[in-house]
């Protein structure tokens, strides 16, 4: 989420950012509705289901490839790189489960079922990168991971094609490794599933390298033309297919793609899926980007305000997940489960609980920066 200078050019610059923030925006968006439709599909709302398995199945690679489409080639030693992420990725991580250990006690000490014992345990498993009071933090610690990787890839391989061979060969090996050991995954930072998540990262740096999305000279009606039917071509791939993946899931867990428990079904159809949706989003982004009333109306909105602060709204969102499953359990026993009430009544929870977390992100932005991913000693900040 929060990047490194993206190195593009400054005849581009204003373009590409906003497009880019757009996507962060979409993103985060579908993390927000994605939440509430899974706690309404916990409590029996089918007509939930098949939007929360599509927002699923390409939500989480949307981030990791944007992550690598803004990422820099690794520079200087390795120390200087991973203090910059610790403080970017980790930082935030602890701090978030801070807060929702802080949550957690006081929802207990309402509930008068405090369990210090428990409190204690969960923060221990902290340490071995397990989100234990913030379940949606897993990403940062997998996208720390997933860095980590790419430094000791980029080390070794100098050419964009040989690390994405590499990064097709640790999809496959990750998968295999996760497929039936999902707790060794979350309990080593999530490197075993950070294999699996670098292909849609390196797939991000290739497509930045390659200059696919620079217009340059193109003609704004023609730039705006690719847009649209890269976006409807990737969007019908993606409802074509995010359904048939149906094996190969996590036992206890619902035909869902869910990769912070490393459930991903089909690894192909997990790939192409994830792949499509990214491209579809990016491709809506940078379409809606081209269109100057478009993108008046989404930065009155805070369209553009979400995209700037994706990696604060991440943490924030963990924290309202438990509300999230108790209001969907108090929906269930009074709304009909039919799909003309349930998906524009998610849209509208999501739309509200981000306009709550508005000025906790202005909050903790101004008063606790540093622990929300701002401060980096030596690196340039750029959202």
């Amino acid at each position: 989420m929060q990047q490194a200078d993206i190195g593009i050019p400054k005849n581009s610059l204003s373009t590409r950012i906003l497009w880019l923030d757009f996507a962060k925006s979409y993103g985060m968006i579908l993390v927000f509705l994605g939440h509430i439709l899974e706690s309404l599909s916990q409590h029996d709302f089918t007509s939930a289901f098949l939007t929360y398995k599509a927002i699923y199945s390409f939500h989480i690679p949307l981030f990791f490839l944007l992550s690598g489409y803004i990422s820099k080639p690794p520079k200087g030693s390795f120390a200087k790189y991973i203090s910059i992420r610790i403080s970017s990725r980790i930082v935030p991580f602890v701090f978030f489960n801070i807060l929702g250990l802080m949550g957690r006690i006081l929802l207990d000490l309402a509930s008068k079922n405090l369990n210090f014992t428990a409190y204690l345990s969960d923060s221990l498993s902290l340490l071995r990168g397990v989100p234990a009071f913030n379940i949606t933090t897993w990403f940062l610690a997998c996208l720390f991971a997933v860095e980590v990787v790419h430094f000791v890839v980029c080390r070794i391989l100098k050419s964009e094609r040989s690390r994405l061979l590499a990064a097709a060969l640790l999809f496959g090996l990750g998968w295999f490794v996760t497929l039936e050991n999902r707790e060794l995954a979350m309990n080593l930072w999530f490197f075993p599933e950070a294999m699996v998540a670098y292909i849609f990262y390196i797939s991000g740096s290739v497509l930045r390298h390659s200059n696919y999305f620079n217009d340059g000279d193109a003609k704004p009606e023609s730039s705006i033309s690719k847009d649209a039917i890269g976006f409807w071509v990737s969007f019908i791939i993606m409802l074509l297919t995010f359904n048939l993946n149906e094996s190969l899931f996590y036992h206890e867990l619902p035909k869902v793609v869910f990769m912070g428990l490393s459930s991903h079904g089909q690894p192909l159809l997990f790939l192409i899926t994830g792949l499509a949706g990214s491209l579809a989003t990016i491709y809506l982004a940078r379409w809606s980007a081209s269109s100057q009333s478009l993108s008046s109306l989404q930065n009155r909105l805070g369209i553009k305000f979400i995209g700037l602060n994706t990696l604060v709204l991440l943490g924030l969102n963990g924290l309202l997940m438990p509300f999230n499953y108790k209001l969907a359990g108090k929906l269930a026993s009074v709304l009909p489960d039919q799909p003309f009430i349930v998906l524009p009544l998610s849209l509208g929870l999501a739309a509200i609980s981000l306009a709550i977390c508005v000025p906790l992100v202005l909050g903790l932005k101004r008063f606790l920066p540093q622990f929300v991913g701002l401060y980096r000693p030596s690196a340039k900040l750029t959202q």
